[in-house]
């Protein structure tokens, strides 16, 4: 049914210090007209965009359990570019509920996400991988210009930082993160113009990984959590409705799980509590 459009350009060698790792997934096309493309199905979709979405920039803060949830699912749909920071080695305790196998382990988590991401695209989408946190990446100069910002990082200061960033670039962003017992996690976006991350989560900067390492962790939470956060990005740049600036998932008791906007805080030490100057 389908034939090879144009093989994939890896970089196969492992890049050296800050250096990215840069692959890009393939782009079958049907072979004659009586087959759909890959994006049939979703360019069915009411109010979705398939060349929008391809056209979108994408970078995913942190390659572990969340990230590498919604970095898949960014790949599969198609996105443009998807970047990834991460500056951790993959453990066998993360190989329950990540997106890694036994031969990554030991390998930065970054790189790692990078390669096994690339065979589960089938639009083309350019895949760019460094081994650094945000911060890190932001003091060498990388090139971290996106449409939106993705943070699952488990740090309230990297948090602040990306929603700083964000802010000083004019785009939105999406903030994800579970509890220290796993059993409920919450979704926040920081639209451009809207409320911030700290007015939503006000005393988060300065407090650290939360939850720190060893705390509990399973897959189910964080695919429910990640399947939301990519579909928070098409509401984002095109008509798929979303009401919400804060979900919070609780798959325990259905009372606990609720939606709805936070508003502005005065005083916010990231907005003041003013809309942002663009």
């Amino acid at each position: 049914m389908y034939r090879e459009a144009n093989q994939t350009t890896s970089v196969a060698e492992t890049p050296h210090s800050d250096a990215p790792l840069v692959l890009r997934c393939q782009s079958p096309k049907p072979v004659g007209t009586d087959h759909p493309n890959v994006a049939d199905r979703q360019e069915r979709l009411p109010g979705f965009s398939q060349e929008r979405f391809s056209e979108l920039t994408v970078l995913v803060v942190g390659a572990g359990a969340l990230g590498g949830e919604i970095a898949q699912g960014l790949v599969r749909k198609g996105v443009g570019t998807l970047k990834i920071l991460d500056f951790d080695t993959v453990e066998l305790t993360n190989l329950n509920r990540q997106f890694f196998f036994v031969w990554d382990v030991g390998s930065p988590k970054a790189w790692a996400l990078a390669r096994n991401l690339e065979p589960h695209g089938a639009m083309g989408t350019r895949i760019i991988a460094w081994n650094l946190s945000f911060e890190n990446a932001l003091g060498y100069g990388v090139d971290l210009s996106c449409d939106v910002a993705i943070s699952a990082v488990d740090d309230g200061d990297t948090r602040s930082a990306i929603a700083r960033f964000a802010r000083k670039q004019g785009i939105p962003s999406i903030f994800g993160a579970a509890s220290e017992q796993a059993d409920y996690a919450n979704l926040f976006i920081q639209e451009v113009g809207g409320t911030c991350f700290a007015c939503g989560f006000p005393g988060a900067e300065g407090e650290g990984r939360t939850p720190c390492p060893g705390s509990p962790a399973i897959k189910d939470l964080f695919m429910q959590l990640g399947g939301l956060a990519a579909y928070a990005v098409d509401t984002l740049f095109m008509e798929r409705r979303r009401t919400w600036n804060l979900h919070s998932l609780c798959p325990a008791d259905a009372a606990f799980t609720v939606s709805g906007r936070v508003e502005r805080r005065a005083g916010c030490p990231i907005c003041g509590g003013d809309p942002p100057s663009i």
